[in-house]
Formats: structure tokens, C-alpha cells, sequence
């Protein structure tokens, strides 16, 4: 049920498959646990609706974190410091001078080891500490992944702080690929405000009124007109979808939910860096989180743990294929 798919650090790399009676598949990598399928079977054809890459070498050298997991703090920390329990606490900047997707040696970096598996379920461990990523404290965490037989793909963390407080609020970084073009593609977001950014991604502090034709997406949107890096304020109501996106000829849809109120969307063309910086995108990443930079601004949730608390933490992707009455192949441009 595991097979190599390369090294890295001198350590093997697994790959992991979930399936359902529909034919749909999840493989999941035990670097970063990373979503490396998730494919649905479209008649006789089968589509992997996530950007992937043939080798683990490219998964560690593209910048983009495609598909990985993310943290220990999925979001920008401004300045790279915070304070937990009375302290004071500078970690190293990497992005500019803050700190994105929990640093260098974050989450997406770990080597996973597996718990258990069955065919529709897989349970990964790692231990993270203040050596291996910066954070202070040290948590034992559980990801499980589990693919129903509705092609509801759950993600569900388990963190438990062992020595002290910390601070944990991770993602999954999944990059979707519905349609060949993200243009293509139609978007709704359950979400009336988003988070005002300084110059440096960074959020004020303030929350933004959507607006019509730029970043309000309450409306079925098509996607040929967005650029997107937004954290949207949602309710973290798992009874719905946060947000919902479908090729245009309905062949395909996903939906998101998630139990925290953050959801940052990002448009990307993360394997071409002159069709990334052009505007020609032909993926839509997807980071349930708590809204960002929380660290700074407590109204915006709490993602402090102290000594011995356990949290959990929910996100379910649901691929749907579609009837369609058009003849005409949408999934042609994977031939």
C-alpha cells in the first residue's frame, strides 16, 4: 500500500493511496504530507485535480509549497515575533522581514511517519520542536486524512503541546487544476469582508468590505478576471462550503469547508514564473486557516496552546463530477 518515490535528507519518501468504490484516489506523500492525487474517474478517464510533479525532487525545489502541509503558523507573523506567555519571541524572517508558512523548516519540510492506514484512511505522525522549526514548545501531531465515499477528502490535525505553550494554526496548501486554465474556471466564496494588506502582505489589523468585480466572489465569479491573494473572513461552519469552484462546463466542482474563519485564496501559475507574473494562471490554491497574523491581532482568533492542551482541526475537500449536456471533452487538454 506504500511505494518509494524517491529520498530526500537520506531518508525514503513514501507514497500512500486512498481510494473509494467510485474510483477516486488519494496519494499522499509522507514528506510534508503532500497531496500528490486526488483524482476522480470521468467515464473511462481518469484526472488528477491537483497540480502534481513527477519526482520529490521538484515538490522540494519548486517555491510555491504545492500541496504541502503548512506551519507551525500557516499565515504571516509580522516582524517574525510574537509574544506567548509573557515572552518575547523573534524567530527568522522569511519573507522579507516576517515570517510565511511557518519559516524555512516548517511543517512542509517534516518526514511523516505512518501510523496506520486502511484502504480509505491514513494516519501520519511527527514531533515538531523549538530545534527543528524555531517555535517554542514542542507538539505531538497526528494528520489523518480519510477519503469517503463521497469523494470527501477530511484532513484533520491533532495537536497536543508536551512541554510548554506554543503557537498552531497549520494548512493544507493545495493547489487545484479543474480546467487547463484557471480562466476557465468559476469561483463563489461564502464571505462578505476580507483582511486589508499593507505593502508586505502583512494584515493591518482592519477588515475590507468586498468589492464587485474585484475580490467580491459572493456572486458566482469567472475566474479569467481575478487575481487572488485574499484572506476572506468565513464563518468556519463545517455544515457548508466556504467557497466552490467549477469548470465552466459544470464537468467538475470542489467545494471547501473548514472549521476555522480564515481562507486565504491564491491564483498561480507556480511551474512558470513569466506566466505567474503575466497573470496567466492555471491553478487556484486553496489555505483554510485562522485569519492571519492573529499572533497581532487577538480579535481575529487564538491559536495560542498552552502546556498539555490538545486541539483539533478540520478541513474536507469534496470533488464532484458533473452531468454535462455539451458532447465535448472538457478534460481533453490532459491528452
Amino acid at each position: 500500500m506504500a511505494a518509494i518515490m524517491g529520498r530526500v535528507d537520506g531518508r525514503d519518501i513514501y507514497s500512500y493511496i486512498l481510494k473509494n468504490s467510485l474510483g477516486s484516489r488519494v496519494t499522499v506523500l509522507s514528506l510534508g504530507g503532500i497531496i500528490h492525487e486526488f483524482s476522480l474517474l470521468h467515464g473511462d478517464k481518469r484526472v488528477n485535480h491537483v497540480l502534481s510533479f513527477d519526482s520529490i525532487e521538484e515538490y522540494v525545489e519548486n517555491p510555491f509549497q504545492v500541496n504541502k502541509q503548512i506551519g507551525r503558523v500557516a499565515g504571516r507573523i509580522r516582524q517574525a515575533q510574537f509574544n506567548l506567555a509573557g515572552k518575547e519571541y523573534q524567530l527568522e524572517p522569511n519573507a522579507g522581514a516576517h515570517l510565511l508558512h511557518g519559516g524555512r523548516d516548517g511543517l512542509s519540510t517534516c518526514h511523516f511517519d505512518l501510523v496506520d492506514q486502511t484502504e480509505d484512511y491514513l494516519l501520519l505522525h511527527t514531533l515538531l520542536t523549538e530545534e527543528s522549526d524555531g517555535f517554542p514548545g514542542t507538539i505531538d501531531l497526528l494528520i489523518c486524512y480519510h477519503l469517503s465515499e463521497e469523494s470527501e477528502l477530511t484532513v484533520r490535525y491533532k495537536a497536543r503541546t508536551i512541554d510548554g505553550p506554543t503557537v498552531f494554526d497549520p494548512t493544507l496548501h493545495t493547489y487545484w487544476k479543474l480546467s487547463e486554465q484557471l480562466a476557465a474556471a468559476e469561483i463563489y466564496v461564502d464571505s462578505q469582508a476580507c483582511l486589508e494588506l499593507d505593502a508586505e502582505q502583512v494584515p493591518t489589523g482592519n477588515l475590507v468590505t468586498l468589492q464587485a468585480g474585484v475580490d467580491d466572489l459572493s456572486q458566482w465569479t469567472i475566474a479569467q478576471s481575478l487575481t487572488l491573494d485574499h484572506a476572506y473572513l468565513v464563518d468556519g461552519d463545517m455544515t457548508k462550503p466556504c467557497v466552490v469552484v467549477r469548470d465552466q462546463e459544470k464537468q467538475i466542482e470542489l467545494m471547501v469547508s473548514s472549521d476555522r474563519n480564515g481562507l486565504v485564496l491564491f491564483t498561480a501559475n507556480p511551474c512558470h514564473q513569466e506566466a505567474q507574473d503575466a497573470g496567466q494562471f492555471n491553478c487556484l490554491a486553496t489555505e483554510p486557516q485562522t485569519l492571519p497574523d492573529s499572533l497581532h491581532h487577538p480579535e481575529f482568533g487564538d491559536i495560542r496552546l498552552q502546556k498539555g492542551e490538545t486541539k483539533v482541526m478540520t478541513m474536507v475537500f469534496q470533488l464532484t463530477a458533473l452531468s454535462s449536456q455539451n458532447e465535448k471533452n472538457p478534460f481533453s487538454w490532459i491528452e
